[in-house]
């Protein structure tokens, strides 16, 4: 499962807030990724295409880093590697936002999802 959104909105992903609550929230929610896209049409001159290599250095590529690092971690720590990590309540701050704000890595708030032929709650059982 994948979510999309178009790069000529990015206005409203440059905060890193609005970046947590879109990628993050996909994570979170066990997506496998999520899809950003746009025309060239939007980035005809030299400027438009800098500021957006800008933008994927500075704030998005840093961001997606710092989620594929906690992916891969909690999958390791909470799932032994045969499964990835879900949210488990909506209502916590989740261990991604502790991460990004606190540089914390915190896995309480997150169960497993096994992979094909894995099971129990910390995917170690073959299934």
């Amino acid at each position: 499962m994948n979510e999309y959104y178009m790069i000529s909105y990015v206005g409203f992903l440059t905060l890193k807030e609005d970046l947590i609550n879109t990628i993050g929230q996909s994570f979170d929610a066990g997506m496998d990724g999520v899809m950003l896209w746009d025309s060239s049409k939007n980035f005809e001159s030299r400027q438009e295409c800098e500021s957006l290599q800008n933008y994927i250095q500075s704030t998005l590529g840093p961001l997606v880093k710092s989620i594929t690092d906690f992916a891969e971690k909690c999958s390791t720590v909470n799932c032994n590697g045969h499964g990835k990590c879900v949210r488990n309540s909506w209502m916590e701050t989740s261990g991604l936002q502790m991460l990004i704000s606190r540089n914390v890595y915190n896995f309480e708030n997150y169960k497993c999802r096994c992979y094909e032929a894995w099971k129990g709650v910390h995917c170690n059982e073959r299934g």
